[in-house]
C-alpha cells in the first residue's frame, strides 16, 4: 500500500527526494569507505494525477465478498437444521415408521 499525500505544491515531493539524494551522496561514501559516489538510476517525477483508492472497484469487491459470506451462512444454517419437516424424514434417516404425527392447524376456539 502506498501512502497518499495531497500537497499544496505538486512538486514538493520531488524537492524532498532531491534533498534526500544530496544527503545520501555526502553520507554513503563515508559509510562504505568507497571513494565513488552512488549512481542515480531513476529521478523523481511529478505525478500527473492524484492517487487514491478506487472506490467503485472496492465497493463491488466487498459486495461480492459480502454476498458470498451471506450465501455461506445460509447454507450452513440449512445444513445444521436438525428438524424433521415431514414424517417421511424419520423413515428416510432412521428406517422406522412413526407411530403418529402431530398436525398443525386451527383446532377451533381456545379454552380459557
Amino acid at each position: 500500500m502506498y501512502p497518499i499525500f495531497n500537497w499544496a505544491v505538486p512538486y514538493f515531493p520531488t524537492i524532498i527526494f532531491d534533498e534526500v539524494v544530496s544527503e545520501a551522496f555526502d553520507f554513503l561514501p563515508d559509510l562504505t569507505s568507497v571513494n565513488t559516489r552512488p549512481n542515480i538510476i531513476e529521478s523523481a517525477l511529478v505525478p500527473a494525477a492524484t492517487s487514491g483508492p478506487d472506490n467503485p472497484r472496492n465497493t463491488l469487491l466487498y459486495g461480492v465478498i459480502g454476498a458470498a459470506l451471506a450465501i455461506a451462512i445460509v447454507f450452513l444454517i440449512y445444513l445444521t437444521d436438525g428438524i424433521f419437516v415431514v414424517p417421511d424424514d424419520i423413515t428416510y434417516y432412521y428406517g422406522v415408521h412413526p407411530l403418529s404425527t402431530i398436525s398443525e392447524g386451527d383446532f377451533g376456539e381456545e379454552v380459557g
